[in-house]
């Protein structure tokens, strides 16, 4: 199970990267890893940095979902729960399935979740 959504989340910044290549000038990978963001682009001589989500969640009424909080544990073992703060980058990139969606983190006002039926106006290429 572990290894899958970490294949998928490799898939998705492949993704992001084509994308954003195709859209963009320059795209970045940073040389440490980082939690806060995944790659850089430029865009008019301004970098952005942007964090790269998978999600394949869908909500009751099967709309896709995709969770911004960073999760982890403690020292104790026990699981604990960060939530996404906007100012650690200036898009996420969310690749579902189906579509894909980069949306300014300016956009957003969750800071747990999101649902991407909100944020269709941010679709960039379709899978």
């Amino acid at each position: 199970m572990k290894e899958n959504s970490i294949k998928k989340n490799y898939t998705a910044l492949t993704k992001a990267i084509h994308h954003l290549g195709e859209l963009y000038d320059n795209v970045f990978i940073p040389l440490r890893p980082s939690y806060l963001y995944d790659l850089i682009f430029e865009k008019e001589n301004v970098l952005f940095k942007v964090k790269v989500i998978f999600t394949n969640t869908k909500s009751p009424n099967g709309v896709y979902v995709a969770t911004l909080r960073k999760c982890g544990k403690n020292v104790m073992g026990k699981l604990t729960f960060a939530p996404f703060d906007s100012n650690t980058c200036e898009y996420i990139y969310v690749s579902t399935p189906k579509k894909n969606y980069l949306i300014p983190t300016n956009e957003m006002k969750n800071t747990r979740s999101i649902s991407m039926c909100m944020f269709e106006k941010f679709i960039i290429v379709p899978s």
